[in-house]
């Protein structure tokens, strides 16, 4: 019984068969593409989306936040940008580092007012517990002041 079903002679009898219609095209193909093309369209929107969230964290760190208060209180600010100093734009873009862990603060961003738009320059290090700002300045069209010698405002974070 064993030889009749492992025989090479009854393999060999078998019948070739033969189509002579085409093939249809493989469906994966397709499917495939559009795999790709969806996995593409969701990486790049959770990239969008995680670089958005740590922006919005660089805005709402207590730093930016001090920042701007003694922004708005800033009279040679007032006299350069008017009133309702905010950051400039719908989505605020803040550029460069602000790790309050690290104790380093070195961003710039634009802020507006009513009468002009300016890029804020911030630079802070922080020091026996407290931050030291290095470099604070509104540099606009015409004019470029600095921030750390306006009487107007007392600098404590």
């Amino acid at each position: 019984m064993f030889r009749r079903l492992f025989s090479t002679t009854r393999l060999a009898t078998k019948r070739v068969m033969v189509v002579n219609a085409e093939l249809p095209q493989d469906p994966r193909i397709r499917q495939r593409k559009i795999s790709l093309f969806t996995f593409s369209v969701f990486a790049v929107g959770m990239t969008a989306i995680s670089v958005g969230i740590f922006n919005y964290e660089k805005t709402s760190s207590p730093v930016m936040n001090a920042t701007m208060y003694y922004l708005r209180r800033s009279q040679v600010a007032r006299e350069m940008l008017g009133g309702k100093i905010n950051y400039d734009g719908l989505m605020p873009w803040i550029f460069g580092e602000v790790n309050t862990m690290k104790g380093i603060v070195d961003c710039e961003t634009n802020v507006s007012g009513d009468k002009a738009v300016a890029k804020m320059i911030l630079k802070a290090k922080k020091q026996s517990g407290k931050f030291e700002m290095i470099e604070w300045k509104l540099v606009g069209k015409d004019s470029e002041v600095d921030l750390l010698n306006d009487a107007s405002v007392d600098l404590y974070f």
